[in-house]
């Protein structure tokens, strides 16, 4: 189940149950903030 969100960096724009006008670029993270995101997510994993 671990790959069950999709990955960062595709293109939600392909997919039809996105609002339109929105953009990926909406929802770029910096790596320090998705290192952030995903501790919690890592230490259950680990």
């Amino acid at each position: 189940m671990r790959h069950a969100a999709a990955p960062i960096g595709t293109s939600p724009r392909r997919s039809r149950r996105w609002p339109r006008g929105v953009n990926a670029e909406d929802f770029v993270l910096t790596e320090e903030e998705l290192a952030w995101l995903m501790q919690p997510v890592l230490d259950k994993a680990a």
